[in-house]
């Protein structure tokens, strides 16, 4: 039901929130951002404009509390509804309201990552598109869905996957 899908993203939020403020780490446990003067960098990647506050708000808060410099890339325009003009721009400005700036976010538009239930993305090019991001910026973790994509939405799910 729509208010148990409210009630798992709160807790995940909030869970996510509480994670967020410990040090980041490696996969071998050690401090992965720390062990630097400069802050730790977090790509969040999503499926559309609208995930980030949607599914991500108290986890971007917590970074940001925390110092932590977050980009943020975004798989499509969320064009689903002929809509991917006006969710680009909005999914920017959402992104500086939520601490994430302008210059740090990233909103794809390609023939691969188009918005739909019914749209197949593939787990290779998402990896792609990740590591190059995590390339250009120096990135220290990835945050993105869960392996139900959250909603259980088709795109998120690959998100995860890729």
């Amino acid at each position: 039901t729509c208010a148990g899908v409210v009630l798992s993203v709160a807790l995940l939020g909030f869970a996510l929130g509480l994670c967020l403020d410990t040090p980041c780490r490696n996969y071998e446990g050690r401090d992965a951002c720390f062990l630097t003067d400069r802050p730790c960098k977090v790509l969040l990647v999503t499926a559309h404009p609208d995930d980030e506050c949607m599914f991500f708000g108290p986890s971007l808060a917590a970074m940001r509390r925390q110092g932590f410099d977050v980009f943020l890339l975004c798989l499509s325009t969320g064009n689903a509804a002929g809509l991917g003009s006006l969710r680009k721009p909005e999914l920017i400005r959402s992104g500086t309201l939520l601490g994430v700036p302008s210059d740090r976010v990233q909103v794809l538009d390609t023939s691969e990552f188009q918005d739909g239930e019914d749209t197949v993305w593939q787990p290779s090019a998402i990896a792609r598109e990740v590591a190059s991001e995590i390339a250009a910026h120096s990135i220290d973790k990835v945050l993105s869905f869960d392996g139900a994509g959250v909603s259980g939405h088709v795109n998120h799910i690959a998100t995860n996957v890729g």
